[in-house]
């Protein structure tokens, strides 16, 4: 009888979405709402009138940053009881990272004809914030 000497716990996959390790990055801590929830890679967007980031929902949002680490609302929170995600606000990323990701239109605002969200279509906003998406990372 054969006695298996190992198992297979999971899958690792290498982060790519820092294009250069070289670049400088800078992050800032900006508050998310109650029950939000970001994903390392995830485009938002800043809400002045709650002074919280939130998923992008068009393509006619602006870009703030992108999410540094996941966020769960429950793991987030600081002494004073108030939720926070890291975002990146400058640095340069990989346009083929499977990480990046802009998001989806939402259920509600969706059409038959509605595709989900693409950093390409923030390129532009996001490189005059300082963001700067490379295509072609060798």
């Amino acid at each position: 009888m054969t006695k298996q000497l190992y198992r297979r716990i999971g899958e690792w996959k290498p982060d790519d979405l820092l294009a250069d390790s070289r670049d400088i990055y800078i992050t800032t801590d900006e508050a998310i709402d109650a029950g939000a929830s970001f994903h390392r890679g995830q485009i938002v967007k800043y809400d002045s009138t709650t002074k919280t980031i939130k998923a992008m929902t068009a393509k006619s949002d602006i870009p703030f940053g992108i999410v540094v680490r996941d966020v769960n609302c429950s793991e987030n929170e600081d002494e004073n009881g108030d939720l926070f995600a890291t975002v990146y606000v400058r640095g340069s990323f990989n346009g083929q990272s499977s990480l990046l990701d802009a998001g989806a239109i939402p259920a509600e605002d969706s059409s038959h004809n509605a595709t989900p969200l693409s950093f390409e279509d923030f390129y532009v906003a996001l490189r005059e914030r300082g963001i700067i998406i490379r295509r072609n990372v060798n």
